[in-house]
């Protein structure tokens, strides 16, 4: 069934942590004080009884760099919904409406307008230039709401 999703919702989504999040036991790495997977690790309680880690010999192979290190002081911004702009333009919003709905699909892009769902940054990239193409000013503050969170 299809589910709708408060803003409230959406919000606190946006900040958790991802489910079945694959945890670093590498301790004597040298990111491991700024990486999400390495201090989860930490912080873990041991309530589950089976947990995803990643591989330490996966990164002893890429010469020390980690594919898998998400830094925990970057943060992202996620949007919530847009139907504000698209209606103080609905004078031509049809050029704009026909580009943002054949690039996505037709589920994705009213729950993105109406914030049923969160707005990546490129797909919030998306549409600004896709609007600006058609002559619309478009700024990250024309979606309705913006949340910082975490990059897991």
């Amino acid at each position: 069934m299809y589910k709708v999703y408060s803003t409230q919702e959406l919000i606190k989504k946006a900040k958790a942590k991802p489910e079945n999040y694959a945890l670093c036991l590498k301790s004597d790495c040298p990111l491991c004080d700024h990486c999400h997977r390495a201090i989860e690790a930490k912080n873990n309680k041991g309530d589950q009884l089976l947990i995803r880690i990643v591989n330490p010999l996966a990164i002893e192979k890429n010469d020390g760099e980690c594919p898998a290190f998400r830094d925990s002081r970057k943060k992202i911004i996620y949007a919530i919904g847009f139907r504000s702009r698209m209606d103080a333009i609905n004078e031509d919003t049809r050029r704009v409406y026909k580009i943002l709905h054949s690039a996505f699909s037709n589920t994705h892009y009213y729950d993105m307008l109406n914030g049923n769902t969160l707005i990546t940054p490129e797909e919030q990239e998306f549409i600004r230039s896709t609007a600006e193409k058609c002559g619309y000013n478009f700024t990250q503050d024309d979606f309705d709401v913006l949340v910082e969170a975490d990059v897991w």
